[in-house]
């Protein structure tokens, strides 16, 4: 256990017996976010010093947020993003998926739909006007208050099977035929 003195006001101190003396670091957030996104992709601290060409010790400095120059931060940060937000969309997928699975093969449940719409990385209003349908038709899905009908019950299933990508059919100006669509 470590004690830590902190100055409240002017003249007080207070003992703190609880506190992580790292928190006291400047950059202590910005190194725990670094650390949960290598987590979360699957990489090690090795492999961003590897990465950035920088020795391992001042990444361990970083990830403890004892490293001195916020550019850094900002850096690195910004270079895991991209494959951060690829696992994340992966991990929605999949929990799409079970919970598909789960429904044996049968979109009826709100959470799916929002799953979809997550993984799709669109809003409610993307993904209605993607639908042709109004954002409000969206809402009741994602609630539960309405289910979504046939058509586009297959179209989602299209979507999570992934056998059509909804970024696509955004691109272009062309209508499904759900008649050409076979399960």
């Amino acid at each position: 256990m470590t004690a830590v003195l902190k100055k409240v006001g002017e003249n007080m101190l207070i003992l703190s017996k609880n506190e992580n003396p790292l928190q006291q670091t400047p950059y202590y957030k910005e190194g725990m976010a670094i650390q949960e996104m290598l987590d979360r992709i699957g990489k090690q601290p090795i492999d961003l010093a590897n990465d950035f060409s920088i020795p391992k010790k001042q990444i361990d400095n970083i990830l403890v947020g004892r490293w001195s120059d916020p550019f850094i931060y900002r850096v690195i940060l910004k270079s895991l993003e991209p494959e951060y937000k690829q696992v994340m969309k992966k991990r929605r997928l999949s929990s799409a998926q079970k919970l598909y699975e789960k429904e044996n093969g049968r979109i009826i449940n709100s959470l799916l739909i929002k799953q979809i719409r997550l993984y799709s990385e669109m809003t409610q209003k993307e993904f209605a006007q993607l639908l042709f349908l109004d954002v409000q038709t969206v809402k009741n899905w994602e609630s539960g208050r309405t289910k979504p009908n046939p058509q586009a019950e297959l179209l989602l299933r299209l979507i999570l099977e992934q056998r059509i990508d909804p970024k696509d059919l955004a691109k272009t100006n062309e209508t499904i035929s759900f008649v050409q669509l076979e399960n």
